[in-house]
C-alpha cells in the first residue's frame, strides 16, 4: 500500500504545471521556495487522493479536503530544500529520484497520521449510479 500511495503522489506531482514545480523547488525567477506552491500542489494531490483512497482519522472519520490540504502542504513544504530543488531541476534522472523520494516521504507521513486504504469502486459507482 505504501508504494502504491507513494507512486500516486509522485505521478500526480509530476503532472503539475512546470511553473508550479519550479516555484516549489525554488528554481523559478525568485530563486527561493514559495510556500504557496506547496499548498497548490497539496490541493492537486488531495483532488484525486481523497477520491481514490480512503483517508480517515484514528477514530475512523473520513478526512475532509479542507482539513487535509493544509496539513499536506506543511508536509510538502517541510521536505529538504535540496530534494525539492532536484525535483524541480532539469536533470531528468535526479528529478525522478527526488520526486519518488518526496512521494515516499509524503506517503509515510500520511500513513503515520491517518488510516489509509484503497477505495474499491464498482462500475456503477464510477458512473454515478
Amino acid at each position: 500500500m505504501r508504494d502504491d500511495l507513494a507512486e500516486h503522489l509522485y505521478i500526480r506531482m509530476l503532472t503539475a504545471p512546470r511553473t508550479l514545480i519550479r516555484a516549489y523547488g525554488g528554481t523559478s525567477t525568485s530563486r527561493r521556495r514559495e510556500p504557496s506552491s506547496g499548498l497548490m500542489i497539496a490541493e492537486r494531490l488531495a483532488d484525486t487522493l481523497l477520491k481514490i483512497w480512503i483517508v480517515a482519522d484514528r477514530d475512523g472519520e473520513r478526512v475532509t479536503k479542507p482539513c487535509f490540504v493544509p496539513w499536506l502542504a506543511d508536509v510538502l513544504n517541510g521536505m529538504p530544500d535540496d530534494l525539492s530543488k532536484d525535483f524541480a531541476g532539469k536533470d531528468g534522472e535526479a528529478s525522478r529520484r527526488a520526486g519518488k523520494e518526496i512521494g515516499l516521504r509524503a506517503a509515510d507521513a500520511i500513513i503515520e497520521r491517518y488510516q489509509v486504504s484503497r477505495e474499491i469502486r464498482t462500475p456503477g459507482h464510477l458512473l454515478g449510479h
